[in-house]
């Protein structure tokens, strides 16, 4: 996902005398961006929601909660479930969802709740405040996102959105009329995770292991530390940190591309190993991002790379052009030539299932290939990319915003 930044909420459990309503603790996921209000006629009216390790959970035990202001009683409950899956990043993920009639009057508000008990910070009106009736929010006073939509001014096509940088929700500010970014980065300036990354590969050959990694951008970044296992039930252990590798130190603050390796040769033939990569920003913060495992091959083997991944485009949205990466595995590919090369096929299409462009058909190796897609004078929009080769299909969402 490119350019969303969040981290973990902060929180303790509290009681509030009034009500004796409960506030969730830990749940890194708070609300992103919102439409509620248009010229003319609402349209395109939704709520999105972003979630860390979104997997840990059941999304059916995250609920938006919508109010009327007047009376502070819940007009509607959307659960996660019902939302659809927008991009993602580094353990990050958006969730978005059309909900018409989220506009009572002024003012108005809605909550985020995890286990119908509500997440903290995360009882939002806009208008004004009031104090909630029933549901999540029973007797607690919603907070003012600062912003609002406009009946005589605002577009179907504008929203709500966060801007800013940081690792919780109080680092960012609402922003008002901006062009919907529904299942994608908010266009309401940077919000990058700490390290953007868009490769992390694992490859084997002369007995020992070559990781690669490909960030997009760093925001305060120290630098990277690498852990290691021999399967999933053993704990992992540090094998390489940026405080004792030089080649490990971050970039600091930058939207440049960066490249960086570290060769693991303290490892058996014929082993399998678990890595996992994780970056530490200026605070101290531990971001860990996925796991890769690898066997070790003997110097006559070939390296291969162990994964089959259509990685996120960056930038995304974009204009006019954008990056899109995928790596393929030998073992995913039909065989179609002696050097065992494999028949991919990268393309493009439209929200209506319109072939748009074909960027990439044919045979090629097993590896890791980026390829550029100008958009040429398409118009803004959604977008599909799908990677297919064989039965494996991979598909990802861009958009385009002129």
């Amino acid at each position: 996902m490119c350019n969303q930044k969040i981290a973990s909420i902060c929180c303790h459990h509290l009681m509030i005398i009034l009500g004796l309503v409960s506030i969730a603790s830990g749940q890194n996921a708070w609300i992103n961006e919102i439409h509620y209000d248009n010229v003319s006629t609402d349209t395109n009216e939704g709520v999105e929601v972003i979630i860390e390790n979104v997997s840990d959970y059941n999304l059916s035990d995250f609920l938006i909660t919508i109010y009327n202001g007047s009376g502070g009683a819940s007009l509607s409950t959307h659960a996660l479930n019902t939302f659809s899956e927008g991009s993602s990043s580094s353990g990050f993920t958006l969730f978005y969802k059309m909900i018409s009639g989220i506009q009572n009057g002024a003012p108005d508000g809605l909550a985020l709740s995890y286990n119908a008990t509500l997440i903290a910070g995360q009882f939002l009106s806009y208008e004004g405040v009031f104090a909630a009736t029933d549901g999540v929010a029973n007797g607690i006073t919603s907070i003012d996102m600062g912003v609002a939509e406009s009946g005589t001014s605002t577009a179907s096509t504008q929203s709500l959105q966060l801007t800013g940088s940081g690792t919780q929700y109080s680092d960012f500010t609402w922003v008002a009329d901006l062009p919907q970014t529904w299942g994608s980065e908010n266009d309401a300036g940077d919000q990058s995770l700490p390290v953007e990354l868009s490769s992390w590969t694992a490859t084997s050959a002369k007995g020992q292991v070559v990781l690669r990694w490909t960030t997009e951008s760093e925001i305060e970044n120290q630098g990277f530390i690498i852990s290691r296992s021999r399967n999933s039930a053993d704990s992992s252990q540090e094998l390489a940190s940026f405080a004792t590798h030089a080649a490990l130190l971050g970039h600091g603050s930058t939207t440049e591309r960066n490249k960086y390796s570290y060769t693991d040769q303290d490892v058996a033939v014929g082993q399998t190993y678990i890595y996992q990569l994780s970056d530490m920003d200026y605070r101290g913060k531990l971001t860990k991002h996925a796991e890769i495992s690898i066997t070790v091959k003997a110097t006559e083997q070939d390296l291969k790379p162990q994964i089959l991944t259509l990685y996120p485009a960056y930038p995304n949205p974009f204009n006019p052009e954008t990056t899109i990466s995928f790596t393929l595995r030998a073992e995913t590919l039909r065989i179609e030539d002696p050097v065992q090369g494999g028949a991919i096929s990268l393309q493009v299409f439209d929200v209506n299932g319109g072939l748009v462009e074909t960027l990439q058909a044919g045979i090629i190796e097993p590896g890791t290939y980026s390829i550029k897609w100008a958009a040429g004078k398409l118009s803004s929009g959604i977008y599909f990319v799908r990677l297919s080769s064989g039965s494996n299909v991979r598909i990802q969402r861009v958009t385009l915003l002129r």
